[in-house]
């Protein structure tokens, strides 16, 4: 990132602080997502967290989810999310539409998480589809901006949401990673690579034979996390085989 010599805003020196430090050697966290940071950590790291973190990590928003994350003291935490995102949307660094999306359905636990080689294709398939059988109902979603992007240096804002067929998709995702950042914050704010970001390093010259949904690196091992679609299990097997070429493990949500 180039250094600047005019005065930065102090927004913009965090960021630049945060994004410096995330491809730096990692910590010694475990990608387990069920494993639960100490007590006192987690409270640590949970209070450094911002909704604009929850931007950074996956691209598609609603109020609901930030709600509960990030706005709990308050009264009504759905209602102080939405006025922050409109405060947000005013000053141009997130944008909204309303879009048909299915509702973002309860996430614990993985379906499968270890080895792509050992991932059931067939029951994770049927296990999508019975997700994915409810109507979808309109919502407002937000999205991070090109501003956004050049203020934090994410590489992951746009201005026009040019897929909403996959909004049902990209808002379980940001389920997952409000998970992670429940159980294992240092996993959510240190380690967790966003698509977006990966096919910019893939642009600029580290090839990957897949792009996954998120990648968690430590030094224990690489993690692609994958939420399904309404996915038939020959797609899951030859992404899991893809995977399994990176020498990767696979979370499935």
């Amino acid at each position: 990132m180039k250094t600047r010599t005019s005065k930065q805003s102090p927004d913009r020196a965090l960021a630049e602080h945060r994004f410096s430090k995330s491809d730096q050697a990692m910590s010694n966290a475990s990608v387990n997502v069920m494993e639960t940071s100490p007590r006192d950590q987690r409270a640590g790291c949970q209070s450094r967290s911002t909704p604009m973190d929850a931007f950074c990590a996956s691209n598609l928003w609603t109020a609901g989810l930030l709600g509960p994350a990030f706005f709990g003291h308050c009264r009504n935490p759905t209602r102080a999310a939405a006025a922050y995102l409109g405060r947000r949307l005013q000053s141009g660094l997130v944008a909204s539409a309303v879009v048909d999306a299915c509702p973002t359905p309860d996430v614990v636990e993985p379906l499968h998480a270890g080895r792509p080689g050992q991932a059931p294709y067939r029951h994770l398939a049927r296990e999508a589809e019975k997700r994915w059988a409810v109507p979808s109902v309109p919502q407002r979603v937000y999205w991070a901006t090109s501003r956004f992007a050049r203020l934090y240096g994410t590489w992951t804002g746009q201005d026009e949401f040019r897929r909403p067929e996959l909004a049902s998709h990209d808002l379980l995702l940001s389920a997952v990673w409000l998970v992670y950042l429940r159980r294992n914050p240092e996993i959510a704010l240190r380690h967790w690579k966003s698509e977006r970001r990966l096919e910019f390093a893939h642009r600029r010259g580290r090839r990957l034979r897949s792009i996954p949904d998120a990648l968690i690196t430590t030094p224990r091992r690489t993690s692609a996390v994958e939420v399904l679609g309404q996915y038939p299990a020959e797609w899951i097997a030859h992404h899991c085989r893809r995977f399994r070429a990176e020498h990767w493990h696979v979370v499935i949500w």
